[in-house]
């Protein structure tokens, strides 16, 4: 179970159990489906579950969903903010077409455990997919296309979920649509592997979960970044400078290790620049830094988004840092 991912890292959450199907005689009912209104991305804005699966204590700020469904089979593929949960996928195969607008499809485990995904649409804005292992349902997930479902809406699901003894897990933000805002956003890069020894450069932008001093009030001084590394040992230290330099944060990380507190991972950008972000329990940063002391307007807007899409609140620049741009790419 363990290799595999249902919706895709939520449902490999959960334990497998044997029960009997809850009799409950409200039902969701779905438009007739139509996969063009189906198919496509989709935001998370409301996970019930038959046991807790700590988001939280994981980093997660939000999730969003690819699916691809047709008349033989489905493939729902989903992805979290950056150095939280691993995406995943999985494709399953149609089993039957249900009177209430739905579709059916199934999963067998490796253990020979079959699991039924559901897929019902209320209206275009609006998907529901639920999961069920030996008549129980396990997982129930709402999603939403680019505007946050209104209230009733979410109520009539939550009731719905309720009479099927699954509960609320998680409080995500539904006031952006991070799904059609993040995907593909933030690569993973292999710049860390590069650094042979050490490498200083100057920091230019810094995006924190959890409001700090220097995003709350403005105020001249210069910053930069270390990074150490021998044999897969990581060192990253922060010094920023007012009058007197000083040391601003570190973090030691291993790398390919799954038991520290610390997560590293660089992502794509442009050339001189490297794109740093680190998570350390439920707090995270996100830095950019450069070779030179300045980078291009079009960077730094890029980057207030790309602060969003790693979960981040609070983004703040390095005074003198913005140059105007000589004709880069601005996408």
């Amino acid at each position: 179970m363990a290799t595999v991912l249902i919706l895709l890292s939520l449902f490999s959450l959960l334990p497998i159990t044997d029960g009997n199907h809850v009799n409950c005689s409200t039902e969701i009912k779905g438009i007739p489906p139509d996969f063009t209104k189906i198919n496509g991305l989709w935001n998370i804005q409301l996970i019930l579950s038959l046991e807790d699966i700590k988001f939280k204590d994981k980093g997660v700020a939000y999730i969003f969903s690819r699916v691809s469904a047709n008349e033989k089979e489905a493939n729902i593929s989903v992805s979290y903010n950056p150095l939280s949960i691993e995406g995943g996928e999985v494709t399953c195969k149609r089993i039957g077409h249900g009177d209430s607008g739905d579709l059916s499809y199934e999963f067998t485990f490796l253990n020979g455990t079959k699991s039924v995904i559901t897929i019902v649409q209320p209206h275009p804005g609006s998907l529901i997919i639920y999961y069920r292992e030996n008549g129980v349902y396990k997982l129930a997930v709402l999603y939403y296309k680019e505007t946050s479902l209104p209230p009733n809406e979410v109520e009539h699901f939550s009731k719905w979920s309720q009479c099927k003894n699954l509960h609320p897990t998680f409080d995500l933000d539904t006031s952006i649509n991070y799904a059609e805002q993040c995907s593909g956003l933030l690569e993973k890069s292999d710049d860390l592997d590069d650094v042979q020894h050490a490498v200083f450069l100057n920091l230019v932008g810094k995006s924190v979960s959890s409001e700090d001093f220097f995003s709350r009030f403005k105020m001249l001084y210069t910053a930069r970044l270390e990074i150490l590394h021998l044999d897969g040992k990581y060192t990253v230290r922060e010094y920023k400078k007012k009058t007197v330099e000083y040391k601003e944060a570190e973090y030691n990380y291993i790398k390919g290790s799954k038991t520290d507190d610390i997560k590293i991972s660089t992502f794509k950008t442009e050339k001189d620049l490297l794109l740093l972000g680190v998570r350390k329990g439920s707090s995270r940063t996100l830095y950019l830094a450069s070779k030179t002391f300045k980078a291009e307007e079009h960077v730094l807007d890029k980057f207030l988004i790309q602060a969003t899409c790693f979960g981040n609140q609070y983004t703040y620049f390095v005074p003198g840092t913005r140059e105007r741009d000589h004709g880069g790419n601005k996408s």
